[in-house]
């Protein structure tokens, strides 16, 4: 019988939840735990805020693991800016496991150009969608990009990719036998 993974994600996004938990069943059953994080913006903008969102979020998980076997997630969503004339949507995943971490990411899908320039104004991108679809909760379930492909891709589906994509080195750990420690993310916080 194999042993449960204790998963510490540090969401309470149900959306999230669903993702990160699907990624980690392909590796064995599964327990998560909830940790509510503080203080991080509502919509980032830009990869370094997208991945200082998940290092924040999974390092402040880790520190809630309580055995020294268990994962923490960090699942951040985001803008990035392409060009002037495209902005993308996507998240980042950081998984903390044995003092060492890892970074994956989903794919990122463009937004309408309006709604770029929302963003970068200081608008969500919730809140844009809950104005166009007039689903209020839309970032705790479907997300914009669930809204724009007709359900064929969800946020749920991001968080697993995400997700998924940081897992890759602690699937394969005769591949990736040095990952980084967890000063590279100490690093990361103490620059904000």
């Amino acid at each position: 019988m194999e042993k449960t993974i204790n998963i510490y994600v540090g969401t309470e996004n149900p959306a999230k939840i669903i993702g990160i938990e699907k990624a980690f069943r392909l590796i064995g059953e599964t327990r998560t735990y909830t940790v509510r994080i503080e203080g991080l913006k509502p919509q980032p903008i830009g990869i370094n805020e997208i991945v200082y969102g998940a290092v924040k979020r999974a390092y402040q998980s880790y520190k809630k693991c309580s055995s020294a076997d268990c994962f923490a997630v960090g699942l951040e969503a985001g803008i990035i800016e392409i060009t002037d004339d495209y902005c993308h949507s996507g998240q980042v995943a950081v998984i903390i496991h044995s003092n060492k971490y890892s970074i994956g990411t989903s794919l990122f899908f463009p937004l309408p150009l309006e709604y770029c320039k929302e963003l970068v104004g200081g608008k969500e991108l919730a809140d844009i969608m809950a104005r166009e679809s007039g689903l209020t909760s839309i970032r705790r379930n479907i997300g914009a990009i669930g809204y724009y492909t007709y359900g064929y891709i969800t946020r749920i589906d991001l968080s697993y990719q995400a997700t998924l994509s940081a897992l890759i080195p602690f699937m394969n750990p005769k591949k990736f036998i040095k990952l980084p420690g967890l000063e590279k993310l100490e690093e990361i916080l103490k620059i904000r």
